[in-house]
């Protein structure tokens, strides 16, 4: 599992997207996601997600991976492989205006260190701890092989924001109708907060219900323990 965390984490890195200079036109009927910050979670409970900086945040992010997935020019431009343009294409025709519900978790240092064997220098240690939280959309797409990987980064999105009250490492599970579902991981030091964003395939997502279920498939497909809770 280590060694297979390490290649994942390689591949994430070698398939980051270079800053195009694109504007996007959003030709889509849909609605962008952080217009609508109360929805229905878990189709019973109302939920606030501008109550919660991180899930807004993610919101806002996966909003512009639907921009660049729904792009033919971006497409065209960032690969030449119709089977790779099919998959981002698949990507953009989903729906991320309202999220069946959000989940979040704590990625603790202990959490961290048993995902791979950190046998790196002191001075860059904390560098390779922040890769390693931002590659975990990363692992779960690569449970469907090198194509779903590669489209996911393809279209990936990420940003920093400063804010002081934000003290851990954290991953948001946005879980959505349809093919494709979205993760954000999120790296916090010195009052910024770094986020990565990813669209992960429903299929891995479909039978989570409960946060249990989502620790359960953490834990029994990527080795990692975490306890999430559902964002209300």
């Amino acid at each position: 599992m280590k060694k297979q965390v390490a290649a994942v984490l390689c591949s994430a890195l070698a398939l980051s997207v270079f800053s195009t200079g694109f504007t996007l036109k959003d030709n889509s009927n849909k609605a962008a996601p952080y217009d609508h910050a109360v929805i229905i979670a878990n189709n019973e409970k109302k939920a606030d997600y501008s109550k919660d900086v991180l899930a807004s945040n993610g919101l806002g992010l996966i909003s512009q991976m639907d921009k660049m997935a729904e792009s033919e020019s971006y497409r065209a431009f960032i690969s030449g492989s119709d089977e790779l343009n099919a998959k981002i294409m698949e990507m953009g025709e989903g729906d991320y205006t309202t999220p069946k519900a959000v989940y979040k978790a704590v990625v603790s240092d202990e959490v961290v260190e048993s995902m791979a064997e950190l046998k790196v220098e002191d001075e860059i240690k904390d560098i390779v701890k922040s890769k390693l939280v931002a590659s975990i959309p990363s692992q779960l797409n690569a449970l469907n092989g090198v194509t779903e990987l590669a489209a996911s980064a393809s279209v990936t999105a990420g940003n920093a924001i400063a804010n002081e009250t934000v003290k851990d490492n954290m991953v948001y599970v946005f879980i959505y109708d349809g093919d494709y579902s979205a993760a954000v991981a999120y790296t916090a030091e010195n009052g910024i907060v770094s986020a990565t964003a990813s669209f992960v395939s429903s299929y891995d997502l479909t039978d989570v219900e409960s946060a249990n279920d989502l620790n359960k498939l953490f834990a029994d497909s990527l080795g990692i323990s975490l306890e999430f809770a559902l964002v209300k």
